[in-house]
């Protein structure tokens, strides 16, 4: 398998006409795998900007996550219990919240990365935006803005941002991820024994791995 990404809004950032930035969108509307795999499990949904995100069992959304209530504790329960089943003991509450932050926000990172690596396009999305369901590497986003480069054939769709070269795409790429990581940390970083720039520094690692 690889990183696959189903159509629903015509102009939506992460796909324009018949392709995708993740990957191929098939005529008939259904998906196949990526020509470029990306990642061996890993899917991307596609909504209008005014659908509502999934919600119910195993769904977050990462306002949620943002919100460091009920919704993150739910999240973090799983890596609990991983952590109980594989070593026999409870873990710490700042090591439940390390593997929970990494196995969110190296996902929330490929939202980013990959389109701007395979197609040189920086979609924006907010928390608000994204919901995940980790046990089927599902992610769930609607968004309207994206930045491209001069020529891009989007580069004339409604919510399109230009920018003029790729020093400033990459800017764009930095400035998407931290809009959307900046309240994930801030729902995370009190359970763990790492702020400020330590966050930071975890959050950019798995940019880097990503790529």
């Amino acid at each position: 398998m690889a990183v696959m990404v189903k159509r629903r809004s015509r102009h939506a950032p992460l796909s324009t006409g018949s392709g995708a930035r993740f990957a191929h969108v098939a005529r008939d509307g259904g998906v196949r795998p990526a020509d470029r795999g990306v990642l061996p499990v890993m899917s991307v949904t596609e909504l209008s900007p005014t659908a509502p995100l999934p919600e119910g069992e195993g769904w977050v959304s990462a306002a949620g996550l943002a919100a460091a209530g009920a919704k993150l504790d739910a999240f973090l329960a799983w890596d609990e219990a991983q952590i109980l089943r594989d070593h026999g003991q409870k873990g710490r509450p700042d090591v439940v919240a390390t593997f929970g932050l990494h196995r969110y926000s190296w996902y929330a990172c490929l939202l980013f990365t990959v389109p701007w690596f395979l197609e040189r396009r920086v979609p924006r999305f907010p928390v608000e935006h994204v919901a995940f369901h980790r046990e089927q590497s599902r992610l769930v986003v609607s968004g309207e803005t994206f930045s491209c480069l001069p020529g891009d054939p989007a580069a004339d769709e409604p919510g399109a941002r230009v920018v003029p070269d790729e020093e400033a795409l990459r800017a764009e790429v930095r400035a998407a991820f931290a809009e959307h990581i900046e309240p994930v940390l801030g729902g995370f970083g009190p359970r763990m024994r790492r702020r400020g720039r330590a966050l930071w520094g975890m959050a950019t690692d798995e940019v880097v791995e990503g790529i």
